[in-house]
């Protein structure tokens, strides 16, 4: 391997670009081509000149505009979790460096670079890529939602008034007539969805009809919490199983539609368990 002097990187990263041809790698968590025409301009080029482009950037609805950057003109990346890895090749050459395809990254960042200087050490690039980042290839990209708009589509039409609220750690859907904190706890053995809702006294004492009367998804829990004290009786809604997104607010492309579905059932039914002993 040959060390890229930082100032340089850049350019063997363009490199890669502009002689692909008949296939080119783009390994980024994050990328952002808007006003940068040096790398626009070359994608853009390879994209016309027919040759075969992958782009892998990190999964998560915080990445957003990476996606976006890149279905603009024309790559639809793939999604990988927890994505850190920065690779660059084509069908001879192939760059490992510390830099995403920012441009603030190279303006402003103190990078690290190689460039692979024998068949082998191309040939180990290309067995990592192959081994770790290709059985991602099937995750295209399908962020035209978030999971806001994923709950709002299931559940609009049953609670005109409803209302979402949400921040770094937690998402607070209003029905109109109760609310809802969603939020993933991490635990010891890993991270896991959860939903909160405050019970009636009433609708505490005879819990017992939320289990009998009403079904939930397979391998969903329902924890009651007895007030006292001045605090509320409470219902957790909990799904039994790890997941892999780590915040509500940054949802795995992968899990959006799941969890968005997981949420509305227990919406749904609280609601209409609340409804029945009124």
């Amino acid at each position: 391997m040959k060390l890229i002097k930082p100032s340089k990187i850049s350019g063997e990263i363009f490199k890669i670009i502009v002689e692909a041809d008949e296939k080119l790698v783009l390994v980024s968590p994050y990328i952002n081509i808007t006003g940068w025409p040096k790398l626009t301009t070359r994608l853009k080029s390879v994209i016309k000149r027919g040759i075969d482009v992958k782009a892998y950037v990190r999964d998560g609805q915080n990445n957003l505009n990476s996606i976006n950057e890149l279905q603009k003109i024309g790559i639809i990346p793939r999604l990988i979790p927890n994505l850190h890895a920065k690779i660059y090749f084509n069908e001879k050459d192939a760059v490992t460096t510390s830099m995403n395809l920012l441009k603030s990254s190279d303006q402003f960042s103190l990078e690290i670079g190689h460039t692979a200087e024998t068949k082998e050490e191309y040939d180990d690039i290309v067995n990592y890529y192959t081994r770790y980042i290709l059985p991602f290839e099937k995750n295209l990209s399908n962020f035209n939602t978030i999971l806001e708009d994923e709950i709002d589509f299931r559940l609009r039409n049953m609670y005109p008034k409803l209302k979402m609220y949400s921040n770094f750690n937690s998402l607070k859907i209003n029905t109109g007539q109760n609310q809802f904190e969603v939020n993933i706890s991490k635990q010891s053995n890993g991270h896991f969805l959860e939903i909160i809702t405050i019970l009636s006294g009433m609708q505490y004492t005879l819990r017992d009809k939320l289990l009998s009367d009403f079904d939930f998804p397979e391998k969903f829990g329902i924890e009651f919490i007895e007030g006292g004290n001045g605090s509320y009786d409470m219902v957790i809604g909990y799904f039994d199983r790890e997941i892999n997104s780590k915040r509500i607010s940054d949802v795995l492309n992968s899990e959006k539609s799941m969890i968005a579905d997981l949420v509305c059932a227990f919406v749904e039914n609280i609601e209409s368990f609340k409804l029945s002993i009124r």
